[in-house]
């Protein structure tokens, strides 16, 4: 999501059923900031924070107020738009305002599990527009409010994390990678962001260190064979 963003590797019927298919349908529309088949997790995220609604009709409202938050933001990150943006501000300018519905629609409804969605995608905005102190901040709102559980955890520390380490602030970039290692089926990957900071930073024994906890953590061929490869040419320096 963030810069040199990568692409993450790898629930009974009740009332709100009905209602959360409309969520899928336009999750599914926004496959640009997160993998493949998280709609049908969201399903249940969003079903159990909107029981807690007065009614079947304010969680629709909400749902729809989401949608139209969101219209700016399928529209500025849809593949096709940058291309043909007349300049580099008139894409800035863009950007900023998806942004700002966002917000907006958090003000709006302040406290609905659905606001705490939108700061993923308002991090996203604010990374491409490399405004990355804001990026931090959204994204370390929303993993501070999130459970352990929580299937966007991985999204949100990983763009925390680029966003710290495009400031330079290696130490909290760091810091929030070791988060990543703890959530489920990221330890090897987190580790492989730990390294790369390091050695950002020149701390090459360090850099080496997490390429040896990648290695120890079960990781897939791809990983298992860039921290061998990466250990050899660290070695060599």
């Amino acid at each position: 999501m963030a810069r040199r963003k990568k692409q993450a590797e790898d629930l009974g019927p009740d009332a709100f059923q009905a209602e959360g298919g409309r969520w899928v349908g336009w999750f599914e529309k926004n496959g640009v900031l997160v993998v493949a088949g998280l709609g049908v997790v969201l399903l249940g995220i969003v079903g159990f924070e909107f029981l807690g609604s007065s009614s079947n009709r304010a969680a629709s409202e909400v749902t729809s107020a989401f949608d139209d938050a969101l219209e700016r933001y399928r529209e500025v990150t849809a593949p096709g738009f940058a291309r043909t943006a007349t300049s580099t501000r008139v894409l800035q300018e863009a950007y900023a305002e998806a942004q700002d519905e966002l917000s907006s629609f958090r003000d709006a409804h302040a406290g609905n599990g659905a606001t705490r969605l939108a700061l993923v995608y308002e991090a996203d905005l604010a990374s491409k527009r490399e405004d990355y102190e804001a990026a931090a901040r959204l994204y370390t709102e929303y993993v501070q409010a999130a459970p352990a559980d929580d299937p966007l955890l991985f999204v949100a520390l990983e763009g925390a994390g680029y966003a710290y380490e495009s400031l330079e602030k290696y130490d909290e970039a760091v810091q929030t990678f070791e988060a990543l290692a703890k959530v489920e089926y990221a330890e090897a990957y987190a580790h492989k962001h730990i390294a790369r900071v390091k050695e950002a930073k020149g701390d090459l024994e360090g850099a080496k260190q997490s390429l040896e906890r990648l290695l120890d953590s079960e990781p897939t061929p791809f990983l298992e064979n860039f921290a061998k490869n990466h250990l050899k040419l660290l070695s060599a320096r």
